[in-house]
């Protein structure tokens, strides 16, 4: 997807004088930033380059992804991890699932995958394909995927025994289940914007 900012300048710009190009990039730019701060599905955390190439960098040893792999991600929320997780490898396809999609409807997820690439200065090669569960299953493929993460999400389900069992039945004979999860230091305590509480240290 190629943004704004990345589309070359028309050639009858060229004789234009300096300063009126440099007022005409502001104003791009300025258009740029401005979209960024109307989607409600992009944290304004990945709205810093260095912020993506971190979360990258750090996790490219722990999932390695990689294109022949298919890959899903359970309670995915507004999908920015997946779509940075997605510059791991070219043409990577994601399955991005959750029961209430709301970022993962096409125009906002669209517009993420668009803003997120163009922080980051690279080319979007990646598919994501959003998927509605429910309480008990993930209704994602069966013995489909290579590897399947659940990112700070296990705390939310209603039924985690079901929903775990539903999550094996999606992965291959083989296939890798990575679950990151933050450990409360005392029983009862939540995130922000969170109803229920996050795991104990004792589960």
């Amino acid at each position: 997807m190629t943004s704004d900012l990345l589309k070359p300048l028309s050639p009858s710009f060229a004789g234009i004088p300096f300063l009126f190009t440099f007022v005409f990039l502001l104003i791009v730019c300025h258009t740029s930033v401005a979209q960024f701060e109307d989607n409600g599905c992009l944290s304004k955390h990945f709205t810093k380059r260095e912020n993506i190439e971190w979360l990258l960098n750090s996790y490219r040893r722990i999932y390695d992804f990689h294109k022949q792999e298919k890959l899903a991600s359970i309670g995915a929320g507004s999908g920015e991890r997946e779509i940075i997780y997605s510059m791991m490898d070219d043409s990577l396809v994601f399955y991005l699932q959750d029961i209430n999609p709301v970022c993962l409807q096409p125009e906002n997820l669209a517009l993420t995958v668009r803003q997120v690439y163009q922080i980051a200065g690279r080319r979007n090669t990646a598919s994501f394909i959003p998927y509605r569960g429910n309480e008990k299953e993930t209704r994602l493929p069966i013995h489909f995927f290579d590897k399947i993460i659940i990112e700070n999400s296990l705390h939310e389900f209603t039924y985690p025994n079901e929903m775990l069992i539903s999550i094996r039945s999606n992965l291959k004979k083989d296939g890798y289940l990575f679950i990151w999860e933050l450990i409360a230091r005392r029983n009862g305590r939540k995130h922000k914007d969170v109803a229920n509480p996050c795991l104990p240290k004792k589960i």
